[in-house]
């Protein structure tokens, strides 16, 4: 056995030998005739078929090997045939063994042909015809070699090269669109001109983990959008492709087992193709490849040349994807800005919101207010109602009721005044090193009798700790709030506990107590400057319920941070933390917002920075460059701009030539750099003897160099070179399709980094406003203090009048005729005082939008009537004429409460400010609306005053008797705020010492 394949072995190399060295003729025939022998083995050897044919194309001998692939059984069925009724089929022409040729010449001769005698499938073979002499005269010999293999597979090499030629025109193509919509049609034009009959394309929506439908080749639009397959299904095949990231083959759909997989249900193809599209080991879709055709089954080469074709689309939807997200983005930023605009406007609005502060801290004032004036108004009252003489133990215990609510109202002033200038900032700290447990033992002392009269125990335990610095009386005074507040909203017999937690970066001090709680909701409001929780008034206590924002305004002057956490019906713990190396920050309220304003807009930007990275723009576009040096291969890579005015570029950047930001290119005059922007695509320029060009792109005169112009939607922004002047390498397709990708990320970076550049000063001009606006609102603030200190001055003086008669009348140095007259006097005071505290409630609750309208059809003629004669004993009193003159109207639907107290007070300043004379009411039917008019015959206003008829803030000195008619001042604003909450109007005309009419209008419905 091994004889026989060594002599197959020295057969074929004789053979091959005799065509590669191109023996003699006719020394090769004496061999084969000398050696009968040897022919004989070749024939019995050789597993090549091999045969001899004599001049007229006579078979006179074969092996068995051409027995087979001829299809005979017998070697009578060869013998004495003709050779070419067996190959060609046609007579007197043989192509295969050429046997007229070889006779003539005596040369070897190759041939390559292909039959199917009988498996009809088309088969390649290399012929080889060597000239022999026998005993039957000159024959041919010839060797058979089946080569069908090898034109196999250079028919799919050549294919293969075809496609990938496609291939790279396709991709070239893609990546030089950036809309999606343009790019997926682009997608499967490419399918289709790679040879392939249907594709899908599927993007993940991550938000809801979903593969979604986005465009197919055979599939309606709506068809497609309608599949939504699920991600996190682990047994499905779209799980798979995500968790492995490799693309999956089916070569026959019908064999497969899982036939009713979501993904494979979109297809009724025989063949199917599910390739991952990756970015970065992140998956962002499918594409999917199936044929219908039975007799087209998808192989692994097609795998490999879709799965090239898959890696460039993953690129391409990528970038078309941020792009398209950076045009949202932009939009969504110019609706921001847009937003941000219209809030600057409502700063505006803030000079509004800033007297509103003040009226509802008007309103918690008069909260505070109106019960210890009510105990005032009371005793008065009970002490009128005696004979004089001596006073009785019930009537002192009155007056010492009196005094005890006076002084607590002065503290309710002087609480609301402290803290109005803790927030101005015009507290300043006073720091010194001081012993915490000493403070916190004087603020325990002065509630101790307090605590004893709930029966509240109040457990505080000294901790060893080093000195703090901080301002020892603002301290005091907060914790002396908290531990009040503690024993205030505590249960009877109750505790309350001080805990302090010490370590070397700040010390905490915590205030417990065992009472009712505060609600979740109301949390986070309980330090809101300005405002009152109802749930404090509701809780039973007392106070001025501004304690807390006096509390957090101190610890904040100590850059400390306040918090609470409690259980509703079980307790509550305030905290607080003074850092131990304090550095003291005088911040206004405004001054915050401005500066949360400026870092919301900041942030803004920095996310616009790092939608690519997070690095700054030059130093991205530095590492495109430098990965163009380093994955590419070029020596030197620069990048230009084109200049705002569109006529030359300027060097940004370069890797390996210096001074770039001194390079700058005339657009116009070189016809070259045009050439290059016009191309719109990377390609290699040679301009051997154009010093300027050279001189310009930085490049030696014999130097080719690679240029891609930057284009973001369809216009040119820049231009990238690159060339290889050290290593002197050939510039390849393949390194200008990478430098094109390269080229496209540069170029939407760059858009990018100037759409940052533009938005940054739109921040800058935002800020400006914002910072105007500020000042704005500092003015206003100045004008709260004013604001306060009127009020102070108005309440002070009749509770100056309080104290003083009452302390007069515990003297007992009164006579009977003085001390009437005293108690008389406390009466008027506390009455007056009283109707000045609702006229500051009123105003509070009118212009925060707490009162609510009970609107009803009312008759306005009866309600003029009713308070025409309440009003009537005054107007006796001064001898004045009030008459009534009225349309007929019928019902109006007013509040007429509050419609009755504006009449109220225009019929009382009219007649408050008319001395002789008369008063006339007039109403008026005007269509939709009813129209009253208030005149009289008084002292009028002088045009100089007209502005502070309606002001709160201001105060008309009018001269004579009637100039200093006591009352709080807010009359007017009252009735304005009334008028206008139906929807009405009031206005007025008056002119010195001739008098002054009020008028207003009102809608009927």
């Amino acid at each position: 056995m091994r004889s026989l394949q060594k002599q197959k072995k020295s057969f074929n190399f004789l053979f091959s030998n005799m065509i590669d060295a191109e023996r003699d003729t006719d020394s090769f025939i004496s061999v084969l005739t000398r050696s009968k022998s040897l022919l004989e083995k070749v024939f019995d050897s050789i597993v090549d078929p091999i045969y001899v044919v004599d001049k007229d194309h006579t078979i006179v001998k074969a092996n068995l090997a051409f027995l087979n692939i001829i299809g005979k059984k017998n070697f009578n069925d060869v013998i004495g045939k003709k050779c070419y009724r067996l190959f060609a089929g046609r007579k007197n022409i043989c192509r295969q063994c050429a046997v007229d040729q070889v006779l003539k010449t005596l040369q070897a001769k190759k041939t390559i042909h292909t039959f199917a005698p009988k498996t009809k499938k088309k088969v390649y073979f290399e012929t080889f015809c060597y000239p022999a002499e026998t005993d039957k005269g000159n024959n041919v010999i010839l060797h058979m070699i089946d080569i069908t293999k090898r034109k196999d597979l250079e028919q799919m090499t050549e294919r293969q090269n075809n496609r990938l030629l496609l291939l790279h025109d396709i991709s070239k193509s893609m990546h030089s669109t950036i809309q999606l919509n343009v790019l997926l049609k682009q997608i499967l034009g490419g399918i289709l001109k790679l040879g392939f009959k249907r594709a899908t394309v599927y993007l993940i929506n991550e938000e809801d983990n979903l593969l979604e439908g986005i465009i197919s080749t055979d599939m309606k639009q709506k068809e497609i959008q309608d599949i939504r397959i699920p991600i996190n299904n682990d047994d499905s095949m779209v799980a798979n492709l995500i968790k492995n990231k490799k693309p999956i083959l089916i070569s026959d759909v019908s064999k497969l087992k899982l036939a009713d997989d979501t993904l494979i249900k979109n297809t009724k193809r025989k063949s199917f193709l599910a390739l991952p599209l990756t970015i970065a080991s992140r998956i962002i879709g499918l594409l999917t490849v199936d044929n219908k055709d039975k007799s087209l089954f998808l192989s692994e080469n097609d795998m490999k040349v879709l799965q090239l074709f898959a890696s460039d689309v993953a690129l391409a939807i990528n970038r078309a994807l941020l792009i398209d997200r950076l045009n949202t983005f932009n939009q969504r930023l110019k609706n921001q800005i847009k937003k941000a605009t219209i809030d600057l406007r409502a700063k505006n609005i803030r000079l509004k919101e800033v007297d509103k502060m003040k009226t509802e801290l008007l309103s918690l004032v008069s909260h505070e207010l109106r019960t210890p004036l009510t105990s005032i108004k009371g005793y008065s009252s009970l002490l009128l109602s005696d004979k004089f003489g001596i006073l009785k133990n019930e009537q002192r215990e009155g007056l010492e009721v009196i005094n005890l609510e006076s002084d607590r109202l002065k503290d309710v002033i002087n609480d609301v005044i402290e803290l109005s200038k803790l927030v101005s900032g015009k507290e300043q700290l006073i720091l010194e090193p001081a012993d915490v447990n000493e403070v916190i033992k004087s603020s325990i002392n002065l509630l101790k009798k307090e605590a004893n009269t709930k029966n509240i125990e109040i457990h505080f335990k000294p901790k060893k700790c080093k000195k703090l610095v901080i301002d020892v009386d603002k301290i005091k005074h907060a914790l002396y709030h908290l531990i009040s507040n503690a024993i205030k909203y505590n249960k009877p017999g109750g505790s309350v506990s001080i805990l302090i937690n010490d370590n070397p970066y700040f010390m905490q001090i915590s205030v417990r107590d065992t009472g009712i709680g505060i609600e979740r909701k109301n949390i986070d409001r309980i330090f809101e400057k300005f405002s009152q929780l109802e749930e404090h008034m509701t809780r039973g206590g007392t106070g001025t319920g501004v304690g807390l924002s006096i509390v957090k305004e101190i610890v904040d002057l100590h850059t400390g941070d306040i918090w609470v956490r409690s259980v509703p019906g079980k307790s509550s713990t305030f905290s607080f933390t003074i850092p131990r190396n304090i550095k003291v920050t005088k911040k206004s309220q405004d001054e915050y917002e401005l500066a949360k304003t400026i870092e919301e807009l900041e942030t803004v930007r920095t996310i616009v920075n790092i939608m690519h990275t997070d690095i700054q723009l030059k130093n991205l576009l530095e590492l495109i460059l430098k990965s163009i040096q380093d994955f590419v291969g070029f020596d030197r890579v620069r990048l230009y701009l084109v200049e705002k005015d569109k006529n030359k570029m300027r060097g940004i950047v370069g890797i390996g030539t210096p001074n770039m930001n001194k390079i700058e290119i005339s657009i116009e005059d070189d016809d070259v750099v045009q050439k290059i922007l016009k191309a719109k695509k990377a390609n290699v320029y040679h301009y051997y003897d154009n010093k300027d060009v050279n001189r310009i792109l930085g490049k030696e005169a014999d130097l080719p160099f690679v240029a891609m112009p930057l284009i973001v939607k369809n216009k040119v922004i820049g231009m990238l070179t690159a060339d290889n002047l050290y290593s002197s390498k050939i510039i390849t397709k393949q390194n200008l399709r990478s430098l094109t990708m390269f080229a496209n990320t540069a170029a939407v970076a760059i858009e990018n980094g100037r759409l940052m550049e533009n938005m940054e000063l739109q921040v800058k001009e935002r800020t400006k406003e914002l910072l105007e606006a500020n000042e704005r609102l500092k003015k206003l603030d100045k004008q709260k203090d004013e604001f306060m200190s009127y009020v102070s001055h108005e309440l002070r003086t009749p509770l100056t009048s309080l104290i003083g008669y009452s302390k007069l009348i515990l003297g007992g140095s009164l006579s009977k005729e003085q001390q009437l007259e005293s108690i008389n006097i406390i009466n008027t005071e506390a009455t007056r005082l009283k109707f000045m505290i609702d006229d500051f409630l009123d105003l509070a609750k009118m212009e925060a939008g707490k009162i609510q309208m009970n609107k009803e059809s009312t008759n306005i003629k009866d309600l003029i009537k009713e308070v025409l004669l309440i009003m009537a004993p005054l107007a006796k009193e001064k001898n004045l004429s009030i008459d009534l003159t009225h349309d007929s109207i019928g019902l109006v639907k007013i509040d007429s409460d509050k419609i009755k107290q504006a009449l109220y007070n225009l019929v009382g300043n009219a007649i408050k400010f008319t001395n002789k004379g008369s008063i006339q009411i007039e109403l008026l039917d005007k269509d939709e609306n009813i129209q009253v008019n208030i005149a009289d015959t008084g002292i009028g206003i002088a045009k100089e005053d007209f502005y502070k008829v309606f002001d709160k803030f201001k105060q008309i000195q009018h001269s004579g008797k009637s100039s200093r008619a006591k009352g709080s001042g807010l009359g007017m604003p009252i009735t304005k705020q009334i008028i206008e909450s139906h929807q009405g109007k009031i206005w007025f005309e008056s002119e010195t010492d001739k008098g002054t009419t009020f008028s207003f209008l009102l809608p009927k419905k």
